[in-house]
């Protein structure tokens, strides 16, 4: 649970450990799962399968239409014949998408290169989203497409990648394309974009990473990524200068890299976590650089501290193997619990639940040391001011609950009473000592009082005892 990295001059390593070490994912009970899901499993491997928000989740339908399943988080137990489905497209659907400005907006695109937007009404506190009030048709694609990405930080846009090796970036609400790069080397397999929103990474199925600026239509650099036989390649971004990506090498061993964006000519670090085939599934928390890697398939849900270099952590186990995984808004996290990511998860058993991702700690107090100013889930800039190439910072809230107390406050306020604490105590030894002297001068006096001699104090201390007179 360690990163081992050698220091130069030195015969030994040097371990640096994470306060992440011992991270722990628990899914909740079987009672709070929505069993029944019929979900359909996408055209490849590239498909997210799940999507969700604060409120909902949205699971693509099994069939030969494109009909997805939009359920609040508070609708338990087995889904019947009148499960809450909502007719998206004409064709099965590729991929989905849950806006994070709005609880009621989702995306949702097909296998014939359509792509929808959907304005969706609450039915009741604990009813379930089955009515559409409004839904826009973006046309332009003229294949399949997958993935689809809302931009974080700028209102009503939304990227989108397809097969016929295109990207392009949609103003929802002009319902145009204000971007559009048209000549990829190869279909796109996924996308992230950095955390000022200006530049794309994207990976695409002849195993190449690219960064893109989008904006100007230039591909910046680019670099193979993972030289295995597998081409579904994902990219994350770890900050403004670092891009991560998951991948297979050459002996078809699993793996993560960090690159550095300024340079692509070799990554900074590399991990090989197994010999497995299910495909990794990054979810990238850009506050506490934490790494969530569940692979497709399997139960594992592995973690990584990726603040300088790789740090493994723990690994935790899903109740069963894992299709999809999203995490949810940081505003739905439980922060005086520790939780520092909560996942909605479709399992192979055909069924959604939560898990919580939590760090093990005593403290009753908030954790602001792991809990930072997040994204407060509003737009910085409108489509245009981003187009016009304006990058804004993205508007941060705080998750600390009013009246509770940091955890860095108190350490401040124990640390100053452990100093008053040693300054009381090197007081009562000035006061000590100022005593003994005291005492020894009265003694002084008295005995000059009887021999009419003044005795130095140093004559009463340290008589031998040979000295004394029989």
């Amino acid at each position: 649970n360690a990163e081992y990295m050698g220091v130069e001059g030195s015969m030994l390593p040097t371990i640096v450990r994470s306060k992440f070490t011992n991270i722990r994912a628990d899914a909740e009970k079987k009672e709070l799962y929505l069993n029944g899901v019929e979900y359909y499993p996408g055209g490849s491997d590239a498909t997210d399968v799940i999507a969700a928000n604060g409120v909902i989740t949205i699971v693509p339908w099994k069939g030969v239409t494109g009909r997805v399943l939009i359920a609040r988080h508070s609708h338990t137990g087995r889904l019947t014949s009148d499960a809450p489905l909502v007719e998206c497209h004409t064709s099965p659907v590729s991929d989905i998408s849950a806006s994070p400005h709005s609880a009621n907006i989702i995306a949702t695109s097909s296998e014939n290169g359509d792509i929808k937007i959907h304005q969706l009404k609450i039915d009741g506190d604990e009813g379930v989203l089955t009515t559409v009030e409004q839904s826009i048709a973006l046309t332009g694609h003229s294949k399949r497409v997958c993935p689809t990405l809302f931009h974080p930080l700028v209102a009503q846009t939304l990227l989108s990648a397809s097969f016929d090796q295109t990207i392009r970036v949609w103003d929802i609400e002009k319902q145009t394309a204000v971007c559009a790069f048209d000549s990829l080397p190869e279909s796109p397999s996924w996308m992230s974009l950095n955390p000022t929103g200006s530049l794309l990474s994207v990976t695409t199925r002849d195993k190449m990473l690219h960064l893109m600026d989008i904006r100007s239509r230039t591909i910046v650099s680019s670099t193979v990524a993972h030289e295995g036989s597998r081409a579904m390649l994902r990219t994350f971004w770890i900050d403004n200068d670092r891009v991560g990506t998951t991948g297979h090498n050459n002996t078809m061993c699993r793996q993560l890299k960090v690159w550095d964006a300024r340079s692509f000519q070799k990554h900074t670090h590399s991990h090989d976590t197994d010999s497995g085939a299910g495909v990794l599934m990054p979810i990238f928390d850009l506050d506490t650089r934490l790494l969530l890697l569940p692979s497709r398939g399997e139960c594992n849900i592995r973690t990584f501290d990726l603040s300088t270099g790789i740090t493994e952590c723990a690994t935790s186990q899903s109740p069963s193997p894992v299709v999809g995984v999203a995490a949810l808004p940081k505003q739905s996290l439980n922060v005086m619990q520790h939780e520092v990511a909560r996942l909605a998860v479709l399992s192979a058993e055909k069924a959604v639940f939560r898990a919580s991702v939590t760090v093990p700690r005593r403290s009753i107090h908030f954790q602001d040391d792991i809990f930072i100013p997040t994204f407060a889930g509003i737009p910085s800039m409108t489509c245009d001011e981003w187009v016009s190439g304006a990058d804004v910072p993205a508007q941060l809230i705080s998750l600390r609950p009013e009246g509770v107390t940091a955890q860095s406050e108190v350490v401040e306020t124990t640390a100053a009473s452990a100093q008053q604490s040693l300054v009381r105590k090197e007081d009562r030894q000035s006061l000590f000592e100022d005593s003994e002297k005291a005492a020894k001068q009265r003694l002084n006096d008295k005995m000059a009082r009887f021999s009419g001699v003044a005795v130095q104090t140093s004559q009463v201390d340290g008589v031998a005892e040979e000295e004394w007179d029989d």
